[in-house]
């Protein structure tokens, strides 16, 4: 469900892939890039996440709303 919520999102692009983890670089729109590490944590059953922009020390609520999205779109996911 992680890859499906993945692939919802078009500038969304899987750099580093390990059992448990991805590596997924985000581009906005007018080419800023962020990195969301996800970290599937087997034994509770969830999603860890960390996000960080790769330009700059501030991206103005992006990734925060990004994130937000994405768990309104797995869930939506999980839900199918």
């Amino acid at each position: 469900m992680l890859q499906a919520t993945l692939k919802t999102f078009p500038k969304a692009t899987v750099v580093r892939r390990e059992d448990l983890a991805l590596e997924v670089i985000f581009t906005t729109p007018v080419g800023f890039r962020d990195q969301v590490d996800f970290r599937i944590d087997a034994q509770t059953q969830r999603i860890e996440f960390r996000s960080q922009s790769l330009f700059g020390f501030y991206d103005w609520g992006k990734n925060r709303s990004r994130m937000q999205e994405f768990a309104t779109r797995f869930e939506q996911q999980s839900q199918r």
